[in-house]
């Protein structure tokens, strides 16, 4: 697990496929105060394939805990927040999902004993994880991105950037553009009104334009040496949605070391960006 300040306590974004991780429920005991957040798009996944099956291996081992889940509000809703800096993240939970949890926990095992009503309620309950978009689409600019970053930068100053080094001025100007330009696009994108000033660095749409341009880096670093299968680049992009939710919380609960490397430079570019007010 990576944990923003360093600390067992606070609240971890729990990733798709790390619901088995040992350390979840050992964080859960540490601590009263330590709280699992479920994203939207974590919630979603499990509702592929085999909802029933899904939901009762990721859910059911957390049901001695079911006051300590917290679920965040859909896609769209995160993207409509303004960036008021006061009550940031009290304002991304859904108080109503996160009560409603162990209902849902009593739903799974009566849906397993086909119990009527059961599966009803799951759906509905399904129905709050809203997507971000197209993530077709998004992949095909995040491609271009790849070109346009592959053209503009040198090797030598993306290894540095990876590297928690510092690289050029020009670089670091670049990137940061291609950040606000992708900001605004997903704005625009769902007819939403652009913060001003800077509100727009408290907003879920910079967070997440900010892992698509981590995720586009890496796509750069590694083109020469493995081609992003579309399947994998989706797989990607859904991740990056996890990462940005996590940058509001105290880090990320997860066995995949690559989001975990992301996870580390999306956060040192987010400080980096905060501390330019």
């Amino acid at each position: 697990m990576i944990r923003n300040d360093g600390h067992v306590m606070g609240h971890l974004v729990v990733d798709s496929n790390s619901f088995d991780y040992p350390d979840l429920t050992e964080f859960l005991k540490q601590s009263p105060r330590n709280r699992v957040v479920i994203s939207p798009t974590v919630l979603k996944e499990a509702f592929h394939g085999d909802p029933l099956k899904n939901l009762a291996s990721k859910f059911l081992p957390l049901e001695r805990y079911v006051d300590r889940v917290v679920f965040v509000k859909n896609m769209h809703d995160l993207l409509k927040m303004h960036g008021k800096p006061k009550g940031l993240r009290k304002r991304l939970i859904d108080s109503k999902m996160t009560s409603r949890f162990v209902s849902l926990i009593s739903k799974i095992k009566d849906a397993q004993e086909n119990m009527p009503g059961a599966i009803a309620f799951i759906e509905k309950f399904g129905l709050q994880a809203a997507d971000t978009g197209d993530r077709a689409e998004i992949a095909v600019s995040i491609r271009r991105s790849m070109k346009a970053i592959a053209t503009d930068f040198s090797k030598q100053d993306i290894e540095k950037f990876r590297s928690g080094r510092s690289p050029s001025q020009k670089f670091t100007d670049r990137y940061y553009e291609h950040i606000a330009l992708v900001t605004i696009d997903i704005f625009q994108q769902h007819r939403i009104p652009v913060p001003e000033g800077h509100q727009i660095l408290n907003t879920f749409a910079l967070r997440l334009a900010l892992f698509y341009e981590v995720l586009v880096l890496d796509g750069v670093w590694h083109g020469s040496q493995r081609a992003e299968s579309e399947k994998r680049l989706l797989n990607d992009l859904a991740d990056t949605e996890i990462l940005a939710v996590a940058t509001f919380f105290d880090g990320i609960a997860t066995k995949d070391q690559q989001m975990r490397n992301r996870f580390r430079t999306g956060n040192t570019i987010l400080r980096h960006l905060l501390s330019l007010r």
